[in-house]
C-alpha cells in the first residue's frame, strides 16, 4: 500500500497517452467511455487516499512539506538524473544535490539534442509521451520534508527512466552520411550493427551492475559507498558512524560522528550516538553532555532519554533516572526496556504500588516475571 506510492500517478499517465495518441476530438466523440475510466480512477484514488488516511491520520504522513516549494528547489536534481540514466558511471548508494555531478546530465542532453537533429523519421507522439511518463514520476521523487537535506537515491529514478525508452523509440534511427552508410554496407549490415550495438550497451550496463552489486552486500558496505561518493551529506556519515558502532570500532564510529556533526550542527541521533560512546568508556560527564544535546535539537527522541536514564542509574541517580524512563515512555509507550527497568526500578525500592502496572505490562507482552516480584505482588492482585 505504502511502497508503491507512485502508482497513484497512473491514471494521470493514461489520461495524457489518450490525449496524445486518440487526440482530444476522439476523446470527445467516445466520451461515455472516457468518463467510465475516470470513474473508475478517482473511485480507486479515493479509496486508496481513505486507506492511507486512516493508517496515517494525515494525506501525507506526520512529516511537514511544501509540495510547490520543493519540487521548485529540488529541480535541478533533473539534470545529474537523466546524466545517470544514459551515463550511469558516477553512481551513489545515498547522495545529495551537492555531490552529483552535473557534466553528465549536460552531455545527456547534448546527445538527445544531436539524435533529434539527425533522426531520419521522428515519432513525436512517442517522444512527447515519453517525455511526459518521465518527469510525471520523477515530480514525485522531489517532494520532500521540509527543514531537512534532500537526498536522491539512485533506486527512485528506475520507474520514470522507462519514459526515455519511448523517447529512444521515438526518435528511431539516426540519419548517417551517405559515404558512411556505403562504407559499411549500412542497409545490407542494418539488422547486425543494430544487434552488435545493443550487445555492447548491455554487456557495459551489466557490468557496471554487477561490479555495484558489492555495496549492497551488507549495511556497511552500503554506507562506506555512501560516505565515500557523497561525503558531504551528513546522514551517510552518522549512518557508517552506527555501523562501525554495532562492530565495536569505536575510535572510528567517534569519528564519523564527529564528521557529521561538522557537516551539520543539528543531525539528529549523532550526539546521542556519540554518547553511546562515551558511556562504554566511562565517560560520564561527557556522555551526559552529548545526550543533552541531543535531545536539545531533537526533543522527542525516545532513544535519548532511555540512554540518559541508564546514564543516570550508573551513576546512581535513580530518581533522575526514573524520570528519564517515565519522559521515555511519554514518547513512545511501546518502549519495551523502559518498562523493564522502572519495573526494576520500583521493585528495588520496593515501591510494589508503582511496579504493579509496569508488571502487568509485561506480563501483557509475553514477559516470565520472576517469582519474587510475583510473590511481592501477590497483595496487591485483586
Amino acid at each position: 500500500m505504502f511502497t508503491k506510492e507512485t502508482a497513484v500517478v497512473i491514471p494521470v499517465i493514461c489520461s495524457v497517452y489518450l490525449l496524445i495518441f486518440a487526440g482530444f476530438k476522439k476523446i470527445i466523440i467516445n466520451y461515455k467511455v472516457c468518463l467510465k475510466l475516470i470513474f473508475g480512477w478517482i473511485l480507486i484514488t479515493g479509496l486508496w487516499f481513505l486507506i492511507r488516511l486512516s493508517v496515517l491520520n494525515h494525506l501525507i504522513g506526520s512529516a511537514e512539506y511544501n509540495i510547490f516549494v520543493s519540487i521548485y528547489k529540488n529541480l535541478p536534481s533533473l539534470l545529474p538524473t537523466i546524466g545517470k540514466i544514459f551515463l550511469p558511471f558516477n553512481l551513489s548508494v545515498f547522495p545529495i544535490m551537492k555531490d552529483m555531478t552535473m557534466f553528465y546530465g549536460v552531455f545527456s542532453i547534448i546527445l538527445l539534442v544531436v539524435w533529434f537533429v539527425l533522426s531520419e523519421k521522428k515519432n513525436l507522439k512517442l517522444i512527447s509521451f515519453g517525455f511526459s511518463w518521465f518527469f510525471i514520476f520523477i515530480f514525485l521523487t522531489l517532494v520532500k520534508p521540509v527543514n531537512t537535506v534532500s537526498e536522491f537515491s539512485e533506486n527512485r529514478i528506475y520507474l520514470p527512466m522507462f519514459g526515455f525508452i519511448f523517447v529512444i523509440l521515438g526518435l528511431g534511427m539516426i540519419r548517417l552520411p551517405l559515404k558512411l552508410k556505403e562504407k559499411i554496407n549500412y542497409e545490407a549490415n542494418k539488422k547486425i550493427i543494430i544487434l552488435f550495438i545493443s550487445l555492447i550497451l548491455i554487456l557495459i550496463l551489466s557490468s557496471v551492475t554487477i561490479y555495484r552489486n558489492k555495496y549492497y552486500k551488507n549495511h556497511f558496505s552500503f554506507w562506506k559507498n555512501a560516505t565515500t561518493t557523497s561525503p558531504n551529506f551528513a546522514f551517510n556519515h552518522n549512518s557508517l558512524g552506527a555501523m562501525q558502532y554495532l562492530n565495536g570500532d569505536m575510535e572510528n564510529a567517534e569519528k564519523e560522528f564527529k564528521k557529521a556533526l561538522e557537516l551539520n550542527p543539528e543531525e539528529k541521533m549523532s550526539h546521542n550516538n556519540l554518547g553511546l560512546i562515551y558511556a562504554s568508556q566511562n565517560k560520564l560527564a561527557s556522555a551526559e553532555n552529548e545526550y543533552q544535546e541531543e535531545l536539545k535539537i531533537n526533543p522527542n527522541y525516545d532513544n535519548a532519554y532511555f540512554n540518559l536514564g541508564l546514564l543516570y542509574w550508573k551513576k546512581e541517580e535513580h530518581k533522575k533516572a526514573e524520570e528519564s524512563w517515565q519522559r521515555t515512555l511519554m514518547i513512545n509507550p511501546n518502549y519495551t526496556d523502559a518498562i523493564k527497568y522502572l519495573a526494576m526500578y520500583y521493585y528495588q525500592q520496593k515501591n510494589y504500588k508503582e511496579l504493579l502496572p509496569y508488571a502487568n505490562e509485561l506480563y501483557r507482552r509475553g514477559y516470565n516475571l520472576p517469582p519474587e516480584i510475583l510473590e511481592a505482588l501477590r497483595p496487591y492482585i485483586k
